[in-house]
């Protein structure tokens, strides 16, 4: 049995496991950016718990697409502000 492992602190920063349940898309929206987005279930979730959506911006979101399909468990740290 696995546990997911999300862990929040206080200052927003933390880290989930889980498997990628998405096809990993990536687009361009302007010339500097680079957005790759795909959705994770937590390694403990139930069927009826949504996916959470994940978003990278350019070389993390270029590192994710070469390195992960849909269907691999990766553990991605979160920064949220």
């Amino acid at each position: 049995m696995y546990f997911a492992h999300i862990r929040m602190s206080a200052t927003n920063n933390g880290t989930i496991v889980g498997t990628i349940v998405s096809d990993i898309t990536s687009r361009t929206p302007s010339d500097s950016l680079k957005v790759t987005e795909f959705r994770v279930a937590p390694v403990d979730a139930s069927k009826e718990d949504s996916p959470i959506p994940m978003t990278a911006y350019n070389g993390v979101g270029e590192n994710i697409v070469s390195r992960y399909n849909k269907g691999d468990r990766k553990s991605t740290r979160l920064n949220s502000s």
